[in-house]
């Protein structure tokens, strides 16, 4: 029994796969299946040389903001960002891409437990590579259509291949994007949210002890993802004492 703790220990502490939502009118209520979920990719190949031109800088999420303004639907939208820089340095997500191995076993595996339908994946450049590898291993209805973006960085067989299995459209903007996700007719009492307006959650897939099933457990972490730069305090042993003037350092 003891050895069996340890095991279910260790699973947990592996470096694995992790789940952002970021929302629009109120937080992500947990789901057993999202049914037709806008997914975005953070920490992919795309990492290496072709950066994304609508990413900024700071917590995964609060990268992701800018995008997720200009795209979600501002009544209520829930945009899923799922951050895979703990399983693989975006080298090693490139070399997947030619030779699927653990990454791509652990991105299925997660995509079991996530259990989404018809999910619609904004990605960029190289990162259509995973995808497409991603594709050939996973169930069909788990993703159905590619907004794609950084085209020309893509190989014409990553293309070909995507065509093949899976409706692709190339979106040069982020204004492409929001009409190819919210639809080309704009609502005249549309506005666009503001950062003020988005919530952040962070997902972790817990198993229940009484259902014995898989649950979702998702923690509000707006204020975090939000906390400008300045205010984040550095541990004491870290801070940097200026010396005052006229006296010697």
């Amino acid at each position: 029994m003891a050895r069996a703790g340890r095991r279910g220990a260790d699973a947990e502490s592996l470096p694995g796969v992790k789940l952002f939502v970021a929302s629009t009118g109120w937080p992500y209520k947990p789901s057993h299946s999202p049914a037709a979920p806008l997914l975005l990719f953070a920490g992919g190949p795309s990492q290496v040389s072709n950066v994304a031109p609508y990413l900024s800088t700071g917590h995964v999420c609060r990268r992701h903001a800018e995008l997720v303004k200009k795209v979600a639907k501002p009544e209520h939208d829930d945009v899923f960002i799922i951050d895979l820089s703990k399983i693989g340095t975006p080298e090693e997500l490139q070399a997947e891409m030619k030779n699927p191995g653990k990454v791509v076993k652990m991105l299925v595996k997660w995509f079991i437990k996530f259990n989404c339908t018809n999910a619609t994946c904004l990605t960029h450049g190289e990162d259509a590579g995973l995808v497409a590898a991603l594709l050939e291993s996973l169930d069909s209805s788990k993703i159905s259509r590619i907004l794609l973006s950084g085209a020309a960085s893509v190989s014409r067989k990553v293309v070909e291949k995507l065509t093949k299995s899976i409706d692709i459209e190339i979106c040069e903007t982020t204004e492409a994007f929001a009409k190819a996700w919210r639809g080309p007719h704009q609502d005249p009492g549309y506005f666009e949210p503001t950062l003020e307006d988005l919530y952040f959650m962070s997902v972790d897939f817990t198993l229940d002890p009484r259902s014995k099933q898989l649950v979702q457990k998702a923690k509000n972490i707006t204020s975090v993802v939000m906390m400008p730069i300045s205010d984040i305090k550095l541990p004491r042993e870290m801070a940097v004492t200026q010396p005052k003037v006229g006296q010697k350092s």
